[in-house]
């Protein structure tokens, strides 16, 4: 369903202003489904998947935030991508479990969230099924942990000691917000599947989906935004 070559069409799009995605160790993506609560999934290709996440990044169908759709990548460099505004780890109270959970089941796993219009940027790192790392420039209260080397290596090009969740009134956060952008944290830790570009070889083992939950078996959240060509 879809050509390896694929996977760098849809990574660098534009498109897509709002980005939330979770990243998990290893290819199971039956596994990382059941966490998710996910009860129905097809097989899709990456400009399927791609249009999902635009379209439900802007409100899917009507404007409304309630579909619970997902796309699921393929095993990406040992990592597999699940792409959608229900992965936001500022926005959605249930990331943090889920977090917990298949980085207990998988070993690593992590949430992001990236708005490419200055709306802000987060990462929730788990190993082990413990959270150890979480940041938000939105909501800087709820950070917590040590900072992550890809972090500490800018604080520490900048002279600067203190946390980055402090930096909010700092002349140095505009950079920071620049330079350690969720995309190049998720390319430190993981793989960006947004940004910043794709490493020079990637191994890809299996196919992509996109997954619902079972509530959301009946709704057509492509209508109106997927042009079929013959």
């Amino acid at each position: 369903l879809a050509m390896p070559c694929e996977v760098t069409c849809s990574a660098g799009s534009s498109a897509v202003l709002i980005n939330s995605w979770l990243a998990v160790q290893g290819g199971d993506q039956r596994g990382i489904m059941r966490v998710l609560g996910l009860t129905d999934a097809a097989p899709a290709t990456y400009p399927l998947g791609e249009t999902l996440v635009c379209h439900l990044s802007h409100g899917g169908p009507g404007r409304r935030g309630d579909f619970a759709h997902v796309f699921i990548s393929p095993q990406l460099n040992g990592w597999t991508i699940v792409r959608g505004p229900s992965c936001d780890p500022d926005g959605c109270p249930q990331v943090a479990s889920w977090v917990e959970r298949l980085s207990q089941q998988y070993g690593r796993a992590q949430a992001y969230y990236f708005g490419s219009q200055n709306d802000g940027d987060a990462w929730l790192v788990a190993e082990a099924g413990r959270i150890t790392r979480r940041y938000s420039s939105n909501q800087p209260g709820t950070s917590l942990g040590e900072p992550l080397p890809v972090e500490r290596r800018w604080l520490e090009h900048h002279g600067l000691s203190a946390p980055p969740e402090q930096l909010r009134d700092d002349e140095a956060f505009l950079d920071w917000a620049l330079d350690c952008c969720a995309p190049a944290v998720a390319a430190d830790l993981s793989i960006d599947p947004v940004w910043t570009g794709w490493p020079g070889e990637v191994q890809v083992a299996g196919h992509a989906l996109i997954a619902r939950t079972g509530a959301g078996l009946h709704q057509s959240v492509l209508r109106g935004c997927h042009r079929m060509r013959i």
